[in-house]
């Protein structure tokens, strides 16, 4: 094999090992979001099933200091929604950034496999060029 062979081949392991941490990386970023999803939603399913409770049992002996104005329980819905909206926006965001990377990275693996330029060597000096020029004749 060739020099030039055999740095393509050492560029290709390279890549391919970088582009398959990165995708392992992606692929761990993912599971923890869709777990904290996961987690929110059965939550939201638990604080659901409280308020039909509370909404069905109208016999419940509730403390008036007890219960919170609705003015609370909006806000805090409100936030618990923010803050849900927040992290779905951070996991497109992390989606987005990632298929940029994956992109640059498919290009330098396209460029290092399929390159359009020609190589030439350039480590002989002019005397040695001119040399080997006089023996391909």
């Amino acid at each position: 094999m060739s020099k030039i062979e055999l740095l393509r081949l050492f560029l290709n392991e390279r890549l391919t090992a970088a582009a398959e941490e990165i995708f392992g990386t992606i692929e761990k970023t993912i599971v923890e979001y869709q777990e904290e999803v996961s987690r929110t939603k059965e939550e939201n399913n638990r604080l659901r099933r409280l308020l039909r409770l509370q909404k069905t049992d109208p016999q419940t002996l509730i403390n008036c200091d007890e219960v919170p104005p609705p003015e609370l329980e909006v806000s805090a819905a409100e936030e618990i929604f923010g803050a849900v909206e927040k992290t779905i926006a951070e996991y497109h965001e992390e989606v987005s950034r990632t298929k940029e990377e994956n992109d640059r990275l498919q290009k330098l693996i396209d460029i290092v496999t399929q390159p359009d330029i020609k190589l030439h060597r350039s480590g002989l000096t002019v005397v040695e060029a001119q040399d080997l020029s006089e023996q391909q004749r």
